[in-house]
């Protein structure tokens, strides 16, 4: 297994990035740009990257060739003229023990094929490194570490991450708003309040909030969604999201019916996320009280969506309407 070839995979895009970026600023400082070579799907070119990867530098000795969406995934196939990547993985494999030792390559692929011959290929002779999705703790221990002047207790933190995803980007891109608002402001305690009035929820968060009031109280649910008008939060969006919201209780609700009431093993069976089904398995005996109202909103909303879409009625009538429909729910 050589040292100087790599395959980065990921579930956490972010980590994967960040180890990247670290990479390029490195080889920038000691060998300036000119080392640095990137291809993807909109560049590629098998003279140029065979030149790259085979043959010493001009003026440099060491270089970074970095080769996106390679190998390629299923989904991605179609990036790629088939012919042309044949010819690479012949040239590559074929000529691989006379890769410059001083040349590091890193092949980047989200979720490669292990079908494909570059694949099985790299799994023998690259070092894999695959970035795995961060544990619940270690993202706590993040924001934790990220705002570690600033007093922030479990409780306000599980709101702030329910509230933003599980998405890393948007997590650091959140805390450093928090981080500059506390500074500016001398805050040295966050709460609840505070993540409200700063910290931007992302659609989704905002439908299944907005359904979690709804079976509690309505009309805080409808304030709610008053409130999110006045955010601007884009129609198409939130319809959007509520839709997948509305499947999401139509799914948890058949696993009901049938007895079947783990969120893990749901999850599991269907490829969703488990903390996502498990928030919403709170809601359970709502979802089954409402099941007939639900599936009239399910069915209203795709109708809906689509008369917006073809002007048939006005988008103004989208949360005037709904409103009738919310007002149907038992909490």
């Amino acid at each position: 297994m050589t040292s100087n070839v790599f395959l980065f995979t990921w579930e956490n895009k972010y980590s994967l990035d960040k180890e990247l970026k670290r990479r390029k600023d490195s080889f920038f400082e000691k060998y300036w740009s000119d080392s640095i070579f990137t291809f993807n799907s909109e560049n590629w070119d098998n003279w140029n990257i065979t030149q790259s990867i085979f043959w010493w530098g001009l003026f440099s000795t060491k270089k970074l060739i970095i080769l996106r969406w390679l190998p390629v995934s299923a989904e991605k196939q179609t990036w790629f003229d088939s012919e042309m990547l044949n010819d690479f993985t012949d040239k590559f494999t074929k000529s691989f023990e006379t890769i410059p030792t001083d040349n590091l390559i890193v092949f980047i692929s989200y979720n490669p094929d292990k079908r494909w011959k570059l694949y099985k290929f790299l799994e023998k002779n690259a070092q894999i490194k695959e970035f795995k999705k961060i544990w619940w703790i270690e993202l706590k221990n993040l924001i934790r570490n990220e705002l570690w002047e600033i007093k922030i207790p479990e409780n306000i933190m599980t709101y702030f991450i329910d509230k933003v995803w599980e998405d890393l980007y948007r997590i650091t891109s959140e805390i450093d708003k928090l981080h500059e608002y506390c500074n500016v402001h001398n805050i040295k305690n966050i709460d609840e309040k505070l993540i409200d009035e700063i910290v931007f929820g992302q659609t989704e968060t905002v439908a299944f909030w907005f359904m979690d009031l709804l079976f509690k109280d309505t009309d805080k649910a409808i304030k709610y969604l008053d409130k999110i008008k006045q955010e601007w939060t884009n129609r198409n969006e939130f319809a959007w999201a509520l839709y997948y919201q509305l499947k999401m209780d139509i799914i948890l609700n058949d696993y009901y019916e049938k007895w079947i009431k783990d969120s893990k093993q749901i999850a599991a069976e269907c490829k969703l996320n488990p903390r996502v089904v498990s928030n919403n398995m709170k809601n359970i005996n709502q979802i089954s009280k409402n099941w007939n109202e639900l599936k009239n909103m399910y069915n209203w909303l795709v109708q809906t969506d689509g008369d917006i879409k073809m002007w048939k009625i006005k988008e103004e009538e989208f949360r005037l309407n709904i409103k009738k429909l919310w007002l149907k729910i038992k909490a």
